[in-house]
């Protein structure tokens, strides 16, 4: 099965959701804050787990699709 969304562990990204979507269903989600994305689970695919660097906290289980890879400018 190919997966048209891939981000690699460790890397930096911030959500792609609107804002009325976070408020409404990801209150631990901004979309100021940069977050590190550990993995895609292994038995959920297309579901991931990220951390909050400024909370210290992991969250998830999220579906990777809602994240973008930060750019160059972001990090």
């Amino acid at each position: 099965m190919s997966r048209k969304h891939t981000i690699q562990p460790f890397t930096l990204i911030k959500t792609n959701l609107e804002t009325k979507i976070l408020k409404k269903y990801y209150e631990d989600l901004r979309e100021s804050k940069t977050y590190l994305f550990l993995s895609e689970i292994t038995n959920m695919p297309g579901h991931c787990m990220i951390f909050d660097m400024k909370t210290e906290r992991i969250l998830g289980p999220y579906h990777v699709e809602n994240f973008r890879i930060c750019t160059e400018e972001e990090v």
